[in-house]
């Protein structure tokens, strides 16, 4: 992301995720924001849905930030 006078990010410094995968549940984590996907639409595992329930439990907010 350029630095200069115009550029506002509430991420920037917020780079570190980790990857992690279920059975067809994936999930980047990172310091303020969690995000989901399957990567081909498939009914949740059981193993899906514990990865989406401890998600859930860690990042309680359901907005884009925590911040508003």
């Amino acid at each position: 992301m350029p630095k200069d006078d115009l550029s506002i990010s509430v991420f920037a410094e917020q780079n570190v995720e980790l990857m992690v995968k279920a059975d067809t549940l994936y999930a980047y984590a990172g310091v303020l924001k969690v995000t989901l996907f399957q990567k081909e639409a498939w009914p949740f595992t059981e193993h899906d849905e514990t990865l989406k329930d401890l998600m859930f439990e860690i990042y309680p907010w359901n907005k884009a930030s925590p911040l508003f």
